[in-house]
């Protein structure tokens, strides 16, 4: 996503972290379904596809990450939202990645103090 010509704004982030949530939704209704109505070679076919991808809320965290680390290097353009972290939060919770969610939900505490901090400062 990151290139010399087009930098991503927030808007780009957003919307990427919105549509990776939404096909993680889409993904875990789909491997609840197939478990129920499919074959043992089916389920096979899931699992072998399942090892091969990388989860979706990893991809999430990495853009989040991302997000932070330009915002820290100055690129205020950047500034992770509600709306960035609770995406991620969404992706995590459909993936079952609880610990990630808890652990994503300090670092926007912690961030949102230090901005409190920098306003009233």
């Amino acid at each position: 996503m990151r290139s010399k010509r087009f930098p991503p704004d927030i808007g780009c982030y957003e919307a990427l972290l919105i549509g990776i949530a939404k096909e993680a939704g889409r993904n875990a209704n789909r491997a609840s379904e197939s478990t129920m109505n499919t074959t043992a070679n089916n389920d096979e076919d899931l699992t072998a596809k399942s090892k091969d991808e990388t989860p979706l809320h990893k991809v999430a965290l990495q853009i989040l990450q991302d997000m932070e680390h330009d915002y820290e290097n100055g690129n205020i353009g950047v500034k992770p939202t509600d709306q960035s972290y609770n995406s991620v939060f969404s992706a995590c919770g459909k993936e079952g990645a609880w610990d990630e969610v808890t652990r994503v939900s300090r670092i926007q505490a912690i961030l949102r103090s230090s901005s409190d901090d920098d306003m009233a400062g």
